[in-house]
């Protein structure tokens, strides 16, 4: 871990956890509590888990009325008419 990171997560209040992990905590505490009610109350106060995996942003927005460039290639996507292969028995 770089050392930046490391000292950006320090700093950072702990985030929420995943409405099963809050159960499950509360749960241990002696807090009987349904899965939807967590769920319910977490999404009332803006607590959200924490999202694992890579979170990349388009870069670019197409824009739908821009004009595209000419194919100067002139690239032809049509299928070759279908002939028969094979044998017919």
């Amino acid at each position: 871990m770089a050392t930046s990171t490391y000292y950006a997560a320090r700093s950072r209040p702990p985030s929420a956890r995943a409405v099963r992990d809050a159960r499950k905590e509360l749960n241990r505490q002696g807090i009987a509590v349904a899965r939807c009610t967590v769920a319910r109350l977490m999404l009332r106060l803006g607590l959200h888990g924490a999202v694992r995996g890579d979170h990349k942003r388009p870069t670019t927005i197409a824009e739908v009325l821009a004009d595209r460039p000419a194919d100067l290639v002139k690239r032809d996507f049509t299928a070759p008419p279908r002939t028969g292969c094979g044998s017919p028995t």
